[in-house]
């Protein structure tokens, strides 16, 4: 997985084996067998590759946790302030008032014409 990670990171900033290798100061082989699988970072490798990538070593580690922040960053990012504000708000509501607003926001969609908004109770009972 760490090899799957760090040549996603490495891709994801344009980067050949090479200038990866360049910055850590090792040679591009090195790069290669562990975006191969065949060899894994030292620790004080790993320490430079999550200083150099500005990633939690343990986003190296976990392919699971480096997919996650990173699709998590991308929705954030299209999210205006408003909207987090909202997302936020939302979060802090008890089960109950989160299906209330669920509701009145499924009611507001279908005055204005929008696609319904399924609430939390049809998507439980699979009728949404």
């Amino acid at each position: 997985m760490i090899g799957t990670n760090i040549r996603r990171l490495r891709q994801e900033r344009n980067l050949s084996q090479q200038a990866l290798a360049s910055e850590l100061k090792i040679t591009q082989g090195a790069v290669s067998q562990w975006e191969k699988g065949a060899t894994s970072p030292d620790t004080n490798q790993l320490i430079a590759l999550s200083e150099f990538f500005r990633v939690s070593i343990e986003d190296l580690l976990y392919e699971d946790s480096l997919v996650i922040r990173t699709k998590m960053k991308k929705v954030q990012d299209d999210f205006s302030e408003t909207e987090m504000k909202l997302i936020l708000d939302f979060r802090s509501l008890s089960d109950e008032g989160q299906e209330r607003v669920l509701d009145y926001m499924s009611a507001m969609c279908f005055i204005y014409k929008k696609p319904s908004i399924p609430s939390r109770m049809e998507k439980q009972n699979g009728t949404a």
